[in-house]
């Protein structure tokens, strides 16, 4: 009897008793101070339970997270899936129509029938605004919750009454640290069945291990995930016995923000010839807006688009054989495969490559663009490409000649958000009519992989365009503190969207990025991203005026230069958690929208905003003096946030220019403030400004290089200062440490004549 494990790493561990002794430290929410080391913005962690059946009616909570005050309304990202807030009984001697006090953060859901099973997105909305997203799964199969999970081998949970209406079940629960838990499932000769414990593809923090034993409990297999991985395992039609599944975290971790989904569902094949290889497979971009796709990776941004709207239809796969004649291709195409087993791993019987091979023609002076995506698509691989030409010799010998290399593709951004890709892309020119061979390897040498990672193979001509991606930047000094949190725009404050690029064939345009969607009163400066740069930051700022608001905004970009303008969309990003408990990295994924909510029921302590730099005083006439009853006269009231309008700068390379700062203080901000420059241009540099406690403005002189590159930038700085604040849901002030962002301004450099 064979038991297939799919989308997993072996277990190298897999000795370890349960009863090692493990010390963890597990951290539900932010402590309070640091959570006040900003101004209270609401972070969504986990919600219970995290999924639900098509066409049920369940109760959820809110389980996990940080300011979590007042959650009065779920937003998921589509509208049928319904919430309404739980309440408290009203006596009985209560006057007709009153309603009872809301249950912070409960809710009775109620799930359209007709409503495709796949990933949805919810969002809390309470307080202190609207939270980051979170995965919502609604599934085709009943969704059981249960009370607690049996941690006993020998007395596991059941579970089969729940397959008998469909044939499938999804649990949700939750890891208890250093426990293992147990289920017990009965399969039959009818129906195969996959096992799949879902951990990283719903957010959860689980690293997901899955084991199967039979009735005398030994291990007939075990699948453990990994970071952006999650394991499976299938149970052909030809078992006829019980099982029973152990489920736990690789790293031994628990609590709220450990959930997974045990999803148990029938399957129409128990050994496909690929497992892995359906992903390269599918279609890459949703089927609907409201929905997450299967790919929701931050390396999506640098798929060209043309392989990411491809229909599985238009895919050749391909199926190699060990040792097999170059495959002959014919440009444009694009097909699939499975990679060979690298052979310093695990070489397979009769092996003696571990590359594919493919070979087309083409002509002379022609561009042409080739890449591999793998990665990209998920696959646990990182992909080799060459490219050599053949040349025959007038005495018909063959020589092959290098025409390129590849391995992995630029980084674009940093540690927060980023755009890395191992998937190789060449692009280059033939020099002769001639055939040329590609080679494709997989030089991730794992030899524990119990899959075959996938690969798709495209062959076109360059078209140079670029891809945008979006996310509501972190509030803070540095980038490696970014974590999951939500939105909240009160009147005079000012929120960064940062803004990445990926070009593609050899495109270097300029782009200018803007907002549409924002209500009245809150605006942002458009913005460029010049053409030796990937990323600039929209500012959005709210004006001291504006109206409570809440809603989906949509980030743009257009290229500047000769010829039709390129536009895109950009896709917008979360963060899905920070760097802790036991993980170095933060982790990021796509989103269904990007949120912003506007709150008029507070103002923020203090706005900055960059200015011209007015002109100097004539040398012949000395500054006026403050008049000898200053001290006495009334200050005046802070100016009102002005709309972002653009502010333009021109100079030139080899000289310095200033710009003015304008500080807006309000209640509780009298400290000092050090503003830090963000996305300077390259040769371009300023040092920090330093703004007294008594002062409300301030200089910032830019040193421009002789060598800085003429064109079009954007720049803005970031604040840090200590102010008193009371948040809405306090009776008292406090002293907070807080980063505020100025607004944008552009530097043009022009050309020295």
């Amino acid at each position: 009897m064979r038991f297939k494990r799919d989308f997993a790493t072996a277990n190298v561990f897999g000795c370890l008793t349960i009863a090692t002794t493990v010390c963890i430290v597990s951290v539900v929410a932010v402590s309070p101070e640091i959570a006040l080391a900003q101004y209270p913005v609401i972070e969504l962690t986990a919600i219970e339970p995290s999924a639900a059946q098509a066409g049920s009616t369940v109760e959820v909570k809110v389980t996990s997270g940080n300011q979590l005050d007042a959650i009065d309304r779920l937003q998921f990202s589509d509208p049928r899936i319904a919430a309404e807030v739980l309440r408290e009984p009203v006596a009985a001697d209560a006057a007709e129509g009153t309603v009872g006090a809301i249950k912070s953060g409960q809710f009775k859901l109620n799930v359209a029938a007709d409503l495709p099973p796949g990933r949805y997105e919810v969002r809390a909305v309470g307080a202190y605004g609207i939270s980051n997203p979170r995965v919502f799964v609604v599934s085709q199969h009943p969704v059981v919750k249960p009370a607690a999970a049996s941690q006993s081998a020998s007395e596991p949970t059941v579970i089969d009454e729940h397959l008998a209406t469909t044939g499938g079940a999804v649990v949700v629960h939750q890891s208890t640290a250093a426990r293992v838990d147990y289920f017990r499932l009965s399969a039959n000769a009818k129906q195969p069945l996959r096992i799949t414990l879902d951990a990283q593809r719903i957010d959860s923090r689980l690293i997901a291990q899955l084991r199967l034993f039979d009735t005398q409990g030994r291990l007939l297999t075990l699948a453990r995930g990994a970071d952006g991985f999650d394991p499976s395992v299938t149970i052909p039609a030809s078992a006829d016995s019980q099982f029973t599944i152990a489920v736990s975290d690789f790293l031994f971790r628990g609590g709220p923000n450990y959930f997974y989904q045990l999803r148990i569902e029938p399957i129409a094949d128990a050994d496909p010839a690929s497992v892995s290889g359906s992903s390269a497979m599918k279609m890459i971009s949703a089927t609907d807006s409201t929905t997450l796709s299967d790919f929701d990776r931050l390396e999506l941004a640098a798929i060209h688009k043309d392989v990411v709207s491809a229909s599985p239809e238009s895919i050749q796969w391909i199926t190699i054989a060990p040792g097999s004649e170059p495959i002959k291709l014919t440009p444009p195409c694009l097909v699939a495969s499975d990679f060979p087993q690298p052979i310093v791993a695990r070489p397979r019987a009769g092996q003696t490559t571990d590359h594919h091979a493919f070979e087309f023609d083409a002509e002379q002076g022609k561009r042409y663009t080739i890449e591999v995506v793998s990665q990209r698509l998920g696959q646990p691989a990182d992909p080799r490409m060459s490219i050599v030409r053949r040349e025959v010799k007038p005495d018909m010998t063959e020589v092959w000649h290098a025409v390129a290399s590849e391995d992995d593709q630029p980084v674009v951004g940093d540690a927060a958000l980023r755009i890395r890709s191992r998937d190789p892309v060449v692009s280059f020119v033939a020099p002769a009519a001639a055939t040329y061979r590609i080679k494709v390897s997989n030089i991730d040498s794992g030899g524990s992989l119990p899959i075959k990672p996938a690969y798709r193979l495209s062959i076109r001509e360059p078209v140079a365009d670029f891809s945008l991606l979006a996310a509501i930047a972190y509030p803070h000094n540095d980038p490696a503190q970014s974590r999951p949190f939500g939105s909240q725009l009160m009147r005079g404050d000012a929120i960064p969207v940062r803004v990445l690029a990926n070009r593609r064939d050899g495109f270097v345009a300029p782009i200018t990025v803007s907002i549409n969607g924002l209500p009245e009163g809150v605006s942002a400066r458009p913005v460029t991203i010049a053409a030796n740069q990937s990323e600039a930051t929209l500012i959005v700022q709210a004006s001291e005026t504006a109206a409570a608001w809440s809603g989906a905004i949509e980030v743009v970009g257009q290229s500047i230069g000769e010829g039709e303008p390129l536009r895109a969309t950009a896709m917008p990003a979360t963060f899905a958690w920070g760097s802790g408990d036991q993980r170095d990295f933060i982790r990021g994924r796509l989103a269904t929208d990007l949120m912003i909510v506007v709150t008029d029921k507070q103002t923020t302590p203090m706005s900055i905003t960059l200015i011209e730099k007015p002109a100097d005083p004539p040398a012949d006439k000395p500054a006026e003096a403050a008049p000898a009853d200053a001290a006495a006269t009334p200050a005046a009231p802070p100016p009102e946030t002005a709309p972002a309008t653009e502010l333009t700068l021109s100079s030139k390379p080899g000289t310095n220019i200033s710009l003015a700062v304008k500080v807006a203080r309000r209640e509780g901000a009298a400290t000092a403030i050090t503003l830090r420059p963000r996305n300077l241009p390259p040769g371009v540099t300023a040092a920090d400004l330093a703004i007294a406690a008594d002062k409300s403005d301030g200089v910032i002189e830019l040193k421009i290089a002789a060598d800085a590159k003429p064109g079009l930038y954007s720049l803005w700085f970031l604040g840090e200062t200590k102010v008193k604040f009371k948040p809405i849901t306090q009776t008292d002030a406090r002293d907070l440490t807080v980063f505020v962002p100025s607004t944008s301004a552009n530097l043009e450099l022009t050309a020295t004549p």
